[in-house]
């Protein structure tokens, strides 16, 4: 795997050079633009290769604790990942800088690359899947949306137990939704509840789910057009969520 990231790494290095040296050339415009997309293209092949690597080194080293590992760590990133950055001097040369860039994990390749059986339970990206559309069908038809919207809620909502405990209108039902999801992904402790029965470690708040609801959607190109996030989107907060519940992190708001 080291050959094989150092052969990556040098050939991310060499398409940026082709770049810095075609516009340095003056090259038309239309090259240099495919040229940096193939640059682009060897650093994201040899990031995603650094964070396979990342991924089967938790799992060697920490076993059953890997993905709590992952989910602990700073920004929860993949580290030694790389960007490149081109710039023109004053004197109009061209050069290239290389960049430390944050890339989150994703736990769904994680999943691949170290397996299921790390997860506590294996539904956890169905269910996700299934609040974020949940999520989105509540916001459409809040915002006065489209009746065809394109997200449907299915009865695999009742598949994954979120029929009764996620009505994305009440704060406190997603909160136990969401909880299932961390319950799904990482259990900590051997905690019981007042009845005897066991409880996670990680205790997911209406803090939380204030975080990950209102980071699931931003303001669109067009007036009255909102974006709002893919599942994949989704897990990447519940992730962050997970780490600011395991390292005692508040939210900060910004304004702009």
């Amino acid at each position: 795997m080291a050959n094989t990231l150092k052969t990556l790494y040098d050939e991310a290095i060499e398409r940026a050079n082709e770049v810095v040296v075609a516009m340095n050339a003056h090259e038309p415009q239309s090259k240099i633009k495919e040229l940096k997309k193939a640059s682009k293209a060897a650093v994201d092949t040899y990031n995603e290769k650094i964070a396979e690597a990342y991924y089967a080194r938790l799992a060697a080293e920490h076993g059953s604790d890997a993905v709590k590992v992952a989910l602990e760590a700073e920004e929860t990133a993949v580290p030694d990942v790389i960007g490149i950055s081109f710039k023109v001097t004053e004197g109009d040369v061209a050069f290239f800088n290389e960049t430390k860039p944050t890339i989150k994990i994703n736990l769904i390749k994680m999943e691949k690359i170290i397996g299921r059986e790390f997860f506590h339970n294996p539904a956890w990206f169905s269910r996700i899947n299934v609040l974020a559309r949940l999520m989105a069908v509540a916001l459409n038809k809040e915002l006065g949306g489209s009746a065809t919207f394109q997200y449907v809620v299915d009865e695999a909502a009742k598949e994954f137990e979120l029929d009764e405990s996620a009505n994305p209108t009440s704060n406190a039902s997603m909160v136990k939704a969401f909880q299932k999801v961390i319950d799904d992904i990482l259990w900590i402790g051997d905690k019981t509840d007042s009845k005897g029965n066991p409880v996670n470690g990680i205790k997911f708040d209406g803090r939380n789910w204030a975080y990950i609801r209102e980071c699931m959607s931003r303001q669109g190109g067009k007036i009255g057009e909102v974006l709002y996030g893919s599942p994949s989107k989704c897990c990447e907060l519940v992730c962050d969520s997970i780490n600011m519940i395991l390292t005692n992190k508040g939210n900060v708001l910004k304004c702009n």
